[in-house]
C-alpha cells in the first residue's frame, strides 16, 4: 500500500463536472456568504458558484480569518461530492447575482481553507485553462 497522499487537482469552478466526483480538488474563489447553522459557504469565481461544507475547517475557538472579511479570496482543498437533493441558490443571492451559474448537483467537502488575499483570480483561471488545454491535468 502506498503512503503517498493524493494531490489535489487544480480546478476552475467552471470546470467542475461529474467525472471529478470523489476527487480531491484545489479551487480558488471569493466567499460570498456563510451559513452558520449549516457550516456552509457559497464560493464564487468567474460567474460560477458552488456550495462548500466547511464544518471540518472551523476552529474550535475563535473564528477563521477567511470568514471575517466579506468577499475574501480563499484557496480551498476538498472532495467533490454529489448532493442528495438538488440545491438552489438562495433567493438573497439570486437577486444579487443575475449572471451566475450555480452548480446544483454537487458540493465540496472542504478539508483545508486558506486565506488568499493576494491570489489573482483571473491569473488562476487563465493558468488552469492552459493546463487543461495542454492535458497537464
Amino acid at each position: 500500500m502506498s503512503s503517498r497522499v493524493d494531490s489535489a487537482i487544480p480546478t476552475r469552478l467552471s470546470s467542475i463536472r461529474d467525472e471529478l466526483i470523489g476527487k480531491k480538488l484545489r479551487v480558488v474563489g471569493k466567499v460570498l456568504s456563510h451559513d452558520v447553522r449549516s457550516s456552509t459557504i457559497l464560493l464564487w469565481n468567474d460567474s460560477h458558484v458552488v456550495l462548500v461544507d466547511i464544518s471540518l475547517c472551523l476552529p474550535t475557538r475563535g473564528s477563521a480569518p477567511w470568514l471575517r472579511e466579506s468577499k475574501g479570496t480563499v484557496t480551498l482543498f476538498g472532495y467533490l461530492e454529489r448532493s442528495q437533493a438538488e440545491m438552489r441558490l438562495p433567493d438573497l443571492h439570486r437577486a444579487q447575482l443575475e449572471d451566475v451559474v450555480f452548480i446544483p448537483h454537487v458540493s465540496l467537502q472542504a478539508i483545508l481553507v486558506l486565506d488568499s488575499p493576494d491570489v489573482d483570480l483571473r491569473l488562476w483561471n487563465d493558468t488552469i485553462a492552459e493546463m487543461e488545454a495542454s492535458d497537464l491535468l
